[in-house]
């Protein structure tokens, strides 16, 4: 059995993106629209959309467990400043980002939890703040860089 670079049909060489996502080799997702967005209107327009699905590739999966087993073991270290930020009713459990956030090495790095937030910080009722708070963070963080030198190195990249 050799592993694949890319999902492949067992019905020929089909490579529809529309097999792909119904293929065996998919697997269903836990959340709904919902857990995405608190806004009616995103979820409203999310229910609409014909391209998005509850389905993910095998291999996507794949990716995703190998990526937070690796960086549960490494450290991440930031040359650069470093806005971490996350919503506590999410799919991906905030214990766990707020542990890996920890784990990274710097004094460089901000995390901030939004409470009743989801997924989706950008697409809830309180964006504007979200907003407003990362701005302000880009230009606090941009005024600390003028007066720094930081030296890129491949080791630190």
């Amino acid at each position: 059995m050799r592993p694949l670079s890319k999902v492949e049909s067992p019905r020929g060489s089909s490579s529809s993106d529309i097999w792909k996502f119904n293929s065996p080799w998919s697997i269903a997702l836990q959340a709904t629209q919902c857990t995405y967005s608190n806004d009616p209107a995103v979820i409203a327009q999310y229910q609409k959309d014909k391209l998005l699905h509850d389905r993910w590739p095998g291999r996507t999966v794949t990716i995703m467990c190998e990526l937070a087993i690796d960086i549960e073991k490494h450290p991440c270290k930031f040359p650069l400043p470093v806005l971490i930020q996350h919503g506590t009713k999410c799919v991906a459990p905030i214990e766990l980002i707020r542990k890996w956030a920890d784990s990274c090495i710097g004094d460089n790095i901000t995390f901030n939890e939004w409470p009743d937030f989801y997924h989706e910080l950008n697409n809830d009722l309180g964006r504007d703040a979200v907003f407003a708070y990362t701005l302000d963070w880009i230009e606090k963080s941009l005024k600390l860089l003028t007066s720094i030198t930081i030296e890129v190195t491949p080791t630190n990249l």
